[in-house]
């Protein structure tokens, strides 16, 4: 009888996890996992806090139009296909930018010169399809 009981709970499990897994799509009730009007091809953005799971950026301005950019990364970025600093006049730029240069993946500096003085907002992004991806805070820098 124990052996019936465990048959047939096996089963009632299995039919269970086999409905979660039935490729059924969703009805007007479920949340579809991907909105309608987004372009298959877009990369949706996100400008993050600085956490553990975020690129931070520091910017110190050296003078002679010319700024000197750090920044750290996550470990689970260590596979992008790069990182690309974009420069705007106002916060938190994105693409496209005024300007922007562009680093490999093994890259976590870059002193660029030749940027017009005045105030300026800085923000490294990663790359991943040719596209930024994940965005560093903002950083404003007073270029002399």
């Amino acid at each position: 009888m124990k052996k019936i009981s465990f048959v047939l709970g096996s089963l009632a499990l299995l039919l269970m996890v086999g409905a979660g897994c039935s490729g059924q799509t969703a009805t007007n009730s479920e949340t579809a996992s991907k909105p309608a009007d987004t372009p298959s091809n877009q990369i949706e953005t996100t400008t993050p806090e600085k956490t553990p799971d975020s690129i931070v950026l520091n910017a110190e301005a050296l003078g002679s139009g010319t700024v000197k950019f750090e920044w750290t990364v996550p470990q689970a970025l260590e596979s992008t296909e790069g990182y690309r600093i974009l420069y705007g006049k106002e916060a938190n730029p994105t693409e496209p930018a005024l300007y922007y240069f562009e680093r490999g993946p093994s890259y976590r500096d870059k002193t660029w010169s030749g940027l017009p003085a005045g105030k300026a907002h800085f923000r490294v992004c990663s790359i991943t399809k040719g596209s930024c991806w994940l965005f560093s805070n903002d950083v404003e820098v007073d270029i002399k």
